[in-house]
């Protein structure tokens, strides 16, 4: 899997208990209060007055839309991490859970009413405008004691610069002499980032470092912008995905797997983040073109066949 598979399938993890708001909220909340005695439907009819859904929160008066879209999947992911804390959320400018979800999804059927399309297309937008309000985020916390805090000199984007260089072939002992370190410095420095990385429930690093890798490394393929709808169709994409899924489960390396394909790890990464940017740019289309593909590859790896180019 590639870089960004990974983080979205973290991401998704955490939304997990986030997503089913578009089709189904309404009924859920129907049924929520049907299991109500009076006494708390009447609460709930008070606790619901206490806000109006149709404004935004204090702070957020002045952003763009698509930095409210960004902020509201930040806010979410947070909220979950910190087990629904309802401190957290009146920091935000929300009374409670309920003001935030009613909020959130108020906005986002604004939004696509605005823009003219489905809630399923603009699921699409949320997860971009989501990535780009963390790397806007990211700038503001490079101070002492912030997230993004160089490490001894070192930034993110110098620490995935280096890292990127390896993953397409270099030395490390090269590598690291384009941020003027040595060895004993970057292994400090590496593991210091790593561990950040894995500690940052916000996916600000994971987010800087996923750009900086893409745009800093290349493979067979050349680097990010080499590829393309004609080089590199979705219907490849989603194969190689699969193969990785059913192959990696029987058992298969995988870099093997990829290099069955004629791809580098560093491929696939960068095919990943044009494919990340392709789908959420248009959810609908790309959502039931991969349910329709996948049908087909499961059942050509599901038993163990292999593309036709692997040898184990």
């Amino acid at each position: 899997m590639g870089l960004f598979d990974k983080f979205k399938n973290k991401a998704e993890n955490a939304f997990g208990k986030e997503q089913p708001e578009y089709k189904n909220q309404d009924e859920e909340i129907l049924d929520e209060n049907s299991e109500m005695d009076e006494e708390d439907d009447e609460t709930e009819e008070e606790e619901i007055d206490n806000f109006d859904v149709t404004q935004r929160p204090r702070g957020w008066e002045n952003l763009s839309d698509d930095d409210v879209l960004g902020k509201i999947g930040v806010v979410a992911l947070e909220n979950y991490n910190r087990n629904n804390d309802i401190n957290y959320l009146k920091e935000e400018g929300f009374e409670n859970e309920r003001h935030f979800h009613k909020f959130k999804e108020h906005f986002e059927i604004m939004v696509a009413q605005k823009r003219g399309i489905s809630l399923m297309d603009l699921a699409g937008q949320v997860a971009i405008a989501q990535q780009n309000y963390m790397l806007k985020q990211a700038q503001t916390k490079t101070g002492a004691g912030g997230v993004m805090e160089p490490v001894e000199g070192i930034t993110c984007e110098d620490w995935a610069m280096v890292n990127a260089k390896v993953a397409s072939g270099g030395k490390v002992e090269d590598s690291i002499k384009l941020i003027g370190i040595d060895l004993a410095k970057w292994d400090r420095v590496n593991n210091e980032w790593l561990t950040r990385m894995s500690n940052d429930t916000t996916f600000t690093i994971s987010s800087v470092y996923a750009k900086a890798f893409t745009t800093s490394s290349s493979g067979n393929l050349g680097g990010t912008a080499a590829i393309n709808e004609q080089n590199f169709p979705y219907e490849k994409y989603v194969e190689i995905f699969v193969a990785q899924e059913k192959l990696n489960a029987q058992g298969k390396d995988a870099q093997q797997i990829l290099a069955s394909f004629g791809l580098t790890v560093v491929d696939w990464s960068n095919a990943s983040a044009f494919w990340f940017q392709k789908f959420h740019e248009n959810t609908e289309k790309y959502y039931h073109e991969e349910q329709r593909l996948r049908k087909i590859y499961e059942e050509k790896y599901k038993a163990g066949s292999m593309h036709g180019d692997i040898e184990f």
